[in-house]
């Protein structure tokens, strides 16, 4: 299970990683470039995800993955051109980097697919064959980094996008199956409404806090929001869609087990901070992470009940998706307004309130009117 969570992992959050690193090393404003280049590919790719994964691995047919690859084969390079739409267009971004960038992400869209069919047979060699790889081409980039080598960059940023691809070539080069399968299309379009409606959110934030703040700032406070909802993402998008089908019960308590903690050591962060001088990073960067922090224990809990809802009640998210968004993002230039920087600490926070909220809404619905 490791080797398969693990490929899940890489394979989802290999950009935020790589900008995460750009952050980390001094690249602020290469962070907020990649973060804002993501933010767009999310908003299509991710929009048009509609928890594939999930489907496939509580599918006991291979009607789910085929239906699924096919959609995803024909709606690769509309996404691919929305995709370079959305990069482009406010902020300015190399044309170069944008390219890279979605090339990495359109060959692991397709490739989430067959990485969640290994999962569901227990095949752990291609995950760990790509693991390896993904390890290998990231640390050339991190050398480049240390090095401060910004000409010769590009390269290694493009050996490391053209890794998925490399693995997704025996997939598409077999013959397509068009035997009719079960997979109804019809059901899968509110599971595409759902991602849709959290990933647009994501691109419009981005450029919202990119043209507040401008880039530099972005970079950090991205970074931030990022190592505070690591664990809350790991487990939304790698450990809980498999651990919840096969065992209830352990999907609840690490889900408690971890934001209890999270909550504590966030608050104790924050105290720290306000009381002990440090030269590290700005004052704004370590605040957003504490508290974004704490942010990442209640987004634990509510990313539970939203599997819960999906996985074991079998319905669909968006009602509580699209209204979580929608306060969210409309939120944003109103708090803004009020409280300027010191009101970016606290988005991530407030996204996790609003989801843990709603979610907790339709359970309540579910379970006592029958109704979602």
């Amino acid at each position: 299970m490791f080797a398969h969570s693990a490929a899940v992992m890489i394979n989802f959050f290999s950009i935020t990683a790589l900008f995460m690193a750009a952050s980390l090393f001094g690249m602020e404003e290469l962070s907020a470039e990649i973060a804002v280049v993501q933010g767009a590919i999310i908003a299509v790719f991710f929009s048009l995800s509609g928890n594939a994964r999930n489907l496939i691995l509580s599918d006991q047919t291979d009607d789910s993955e085929q239906g699924i690859f096919k959609f995803r084969l024909i709606m690769v390079l509309p996404a691919i051109f929305g995709s370079f739409y959305l990069a482009s267009t406010i902020i300015e971004i190399s044309a170069q980097l944008i390219y890279l960038l979605i090339l990495r992400k359109s060959s692991e869209w397709l490739l989430e697919i067959e990485l969640a069919n290994k999962e569901k047979y227990n095949y752990s060699r291609f995950a760990y064959i790509y693991i390896f790889a993904n390890a290998i081409s990231f640390l050339i980039i991190l050398i480049h980094f240390i090095l401060d080598s910004k000409e010769t960059i590009y390269f290694s940023l493009y050996f490391w996008a053209l890794i998925p691809v490399l693995f997704l070539l025996p997939k598409i080069c077999k013959p397509i199956s068009l035997r009719k399968n079960n997979f109804k299309f019809m059901d899968y379009i509110p599971n595409i409404g759902s991602s849709m409606i959290i990933g647009i959110t994501v691109y419009f934030f981005r450029v919202l806090i990119v043209l507040l703040v401008g880039k530099a700032i972005a970079g950090h406070v991205f970074t931030a929001y990022a190592l505070g909802g690591v664990i809350s993402s790991i487990y939304t998008y790698v450990i809980g869609p498999a651990l919840i089908l096969k065992n209830e019960n352990k999907a609840k308590k690490i889900a408690l087990g971890f934001s209890i903690p999270l909550i504590i050591v966030g608050l104790a962060l924050a105290l720290c901070f306000k009381f002990i001088e440090h030269d590290f990073f700005s004052s704004l960067f370590m605040d957003a992470v504490s508290i974004s922090i704490i942010g990442g224990g209640v987004m634990l809990v509510a990313q539970y009940k939203r599997l819960y809802i999906i996985q074991k009640l079998k319905r669909v998210v968006f009602v509580p998706d699209a209204l979580a968004n929608i306060f969210f993002l409309s939120s944003v230039p109103f708090l803004f307004y009020l409280f300027g920087n010191e009101s970016l600490n606290f988005f991530f926070l407030l996204s996790s309130l609003l989801n843990l909220m709603l979610y907790q809404v339709v359970i309540f619905k579910i379970r006592y009117h029958g109704n979602a």
